[in-house]
């Protein structure tokens, strides 16, 4: 599936701006929410009665990193096992993740740190360092042309760069 992306934004913020008048009640809830779905309502749904009901059912769920993977980056958002109880969500420890695939998950991660700071700083070389970073791209000049290209259409968003 191909998305356009200066369309992606634009539905983003349609999508959440109609789940927000949803939430607060200033249009009424689509009666077919959950026959959309692929299969993440579900699991919520199971999720939100295990905690009422404390059934410790186990999970996959997204979580900062504070010291759950001890051989990845703190404060990374890691999806790992974890156990829906009475007290909410609890993050199993993964202590023991293979440092092969821990190397593999530190190189994408240090991409994505580098174009975050990229565009806090709207440092244009440092995000043709990430595009280099993640390893799709390996020439330099591409990497250039096409941060470029990146930031000319997206430069709405990314006002540290004008």
């Amino acid at each position: 599936m191909v998305y356009s992306l200066p369309e992606t934004p634009a539905w983003g913020e349609e999508r959440y701006q109609r789940m927000r008048r949803e939430a607060e009640d200033e249009d009424p809830l689509d009666p077919g929410i959950f026959d959309r779905s692929t299969g993440d309502q579900e699991e919520l749904i199971d999720i939100l009665r295990s905690i009422m009901f404390d059934g410790r059912r186990i999970s996959s769920v997204n979580v900062p990193n504070t010291g759950y993977v001890p051989n990845l980056p703190q404060g990374a958002v890691l999806e790992i096992p974890g156990v829906a109880t009475a007290r909410g969500l609890r993050p199993v420890s993964v202590p023991d993740f293979p440092e092969m695939l821990a190397t593999i998950v530190q190189r994408r991660l240090a991409s994505v740190t580098l174009t975050i700071e990229a565009a806090l700083r709207g440092d244009r070389d440092l995000f043709v360092e990430a595009l280099l970073a993640d390893g799709a791209v390996r020439d330099p000049d591409t990497a250039s042309h096409m941060a470029d290209s990146y930031l000319a259409a997206q430069a709405e968003y990314l006002p540290r760069f004008a």
